[in-house]
């Protein structure tokens, strides 16, 4: 005997309902996984190292590991600002970055604003004494004295000497 029409031949519509149901909701699925997944990469493709929140270590071109927590409350730009647990805060140009350990992605407003340049930063901090790393590994402690469009006038606090750094040969300046 054969069953009603849209029936299996055991007379079972429910089962014929439910076959057809898991394959179109299979299809939706497949559509919002896909669609998903274009939503992830268009925010990948949108962020930026300097986006990045949360507890990381940095390793530095000159091979030196700063650890903390990137700060995105004081963006800095082009610039990864770190809270080191001893509490130092590392403005650290990407350009000086080698590898970043932790974190997690984070997602800057669509109407984002424009954040302080490192040299206004700076500016905001002379007189202070801060700690530099530089690229060929060296680790200053110095008074900021001055600074120009593209260079810092810093007095070193071991020699008292008065010196001109470029700012790229900071790979990361460390203001208490």
């Amino acid at each position: 005997m054969t069953g009603a029409p849209g029936s299996d031949r055991n007379g079972n519509v429910d089962r014929l309902w439910h076959d057809a149901a898991a394959v179109v909701e299979a299809d939706l699925q497949d559509d919002a996984v896909a669609e998903a997944f274009e939503v992830y990469r268009a925010e990948i493709a949108r962020s930026r190292l300097v986006d990045r929140v949360g507890e990381v270590e940095v390793t530095l071109t000159g091979g030196v590991d700063l650890r903390g927590r990137l700060m995105d409350d004081e963006p800095v730009a082009d610039c990864l600002v770190l809270r080191a647990p001893e509490g130092v805060r590392w403005i650290i140009p990407v350009a000086a970055v080698r590898v970043l350990y932790g974190g997690a992605s984070g997602l800057r407003p669509e109407t984002e604003q424009t954040p302080e340049t490192l040299t206004s930063v700076l500016r905001r901090a002379e007189g202070s004494t801060l700690e530099l790393r530089l690229r060929d590994g060296q680790r200053w402690h110095a008074s900021l004295v001055a600074v120009a469009a593209d260079h810092a006038v810093l007095l070193c606090i071991r020699s008292q000497q008065q010196v001109l750094v470029p700012f790229t040969s900071v790979e990361a300046w460390g203001l208490e």
